[in-house]
């Protein structure tokens, strides 16, 4: 049984998640831009909230559920915001591979429950290096928020918690080192001190497009 302490901190983390890509989607609407937010990040976030939210399923833990469903819509949503301007075709069949994706990692959780769960640690262990090498390369665009990324960080140092208490050892490895990558990321964000005036939208756009090929 989950203690009560490591059952909050899943609750907290879940919170977290959600304010996270809140956050991050309310900046890239006060400034109208997706400049300096590397668009493979967003797609590994998506391909490790449906894999976490079928591991979630597969050992009925609520606030997995609650967590990982809530985080994989904002998610969804902002990397086909980020597909479509490019190619509405790419976009669609990302969506057509999301769905199957889902129903895939649902089915193998009905026969092993915790292989979803290294499924999503492969992905949100891997979710984090495009956004550091994309920030070291280009510098801080004016559509990533810092605050987006702390958020993602405190979830994820909750989330460890958690694991720690349910014994859930995907949880644990995932979370351990998760938290470490979104904080290389949040170091690196803040370390950047070129202008994002001079980080101009079509070079970034332009660079993001040759990365998805």
């Amino acid at each position: 049984m989950t203690p009560l302490w490591a059952a909050a901190c899943g609750y907290g983390a879940a919170v977290f998640s959600v304010i996270s890509a809140f956050t991050q989607g309310m900046r890239v609407v006060r400034v109208r831009s997706t400049v300096g937010i590397a668009t493979w990040s967003w797609i590994l976030a998506s391909a490790s909230s449906i894999a976490w939210l079928a591991y979630s399923v597969s050992v009925r833990s609520p606030q997995q559920i609650l967590a990982n469903g809530s985080w994989m819509f904002p998610v969804a949503v902002f990397t086909w915001y980020k597909l479509i301007p490019r190619s509405r075709a790419a976009a669609q069949t990302g969506l057509v591979i999301a769905v199957g994706f889902l129903v895939f990692m649902l089915s193998i959780g009905m026969i092993a429950k915790d292989v979803p769960g290294w499924f999503g640690m492969v992905f949100s262990l891997s979710m984090t290096t495009p956004q550091v090498i994309y920030t070291l390369r280009h510098g801080r665009g004016p559509g990533i928020s810092l605050p987006g990324w702390v958020f993602l960080t405190f979830s994820s140092f909750l989330w460890l918690m958690y694991g720690i208490g349910a014994q859930e050892l995907p949880v644990v490895f995932n979370t351990s080192i998760g938290t470490l990558l979104a904080l290389c990321v949040v170091i690196a964000l803040l370390l950047d001190r070129s202008p994002q005036s001079e980080v101009t939208e079509e070079k970034l756009e332009l660079t993001d497009d040759r990365e998805l090929l």
